[in-house]
């Protein structure tokens, strides 16, 4: 899938038969999650993210979630924890997981790539 998108995983995570993964050239993010019988793809611009925050179903935790909230309003939700389908995982962990990931979203989202310049403007 990476290799078929030209993307080069800089910083990638396997948790919970998910992965995410972040192409700090290409300043993309990737997020797989892969069931018995198929696997679901989003990937975005880090660009395109004006803010991410970490969603917890309440009262009951479970449902822990990144949401990326893009320039154009809608929002992309990942999903790092779902009771339904993960019963054996720490429900902290995945929430400072979370954390984590939106962290370095912001970080790469903040970071300022060096210009090219060109050599025919002498």
């Amino acid at each position: 899938i990476l290799k078929d998108q030209h993307f080069t995983a800089d910083l990638y995570d396997f948790f919970n038969n998910r992965i995410a993964a972040l192409d700090y050239t290409q300043s993309k993010l990737i997020f797989i999650e892969f069931s018995p019988v198929s696997w679901k793809y989003q990937q975005v611009s880090v660009k395109e993210i004006e803010n991410c925050r970490v969603g917890i179903n309440q009262p009951d935790g479970k449902l822990i979630t990144l949401d990326c909230h893009l320039c154009d309003q809608s929002v992309i939700r990942l999903p790092f924890y779902d009771a339904s389908m993960d019963q054996f995982s720490d429900e902290t962990s995945l929430q400072q997981k979370a954390e984590y990931w939106q962290r370095k979203i912001c970080q790469l989202k903040d970071f300022k790539h060096p210009q090219i310049q060109s050599s025919l403007s002498m």
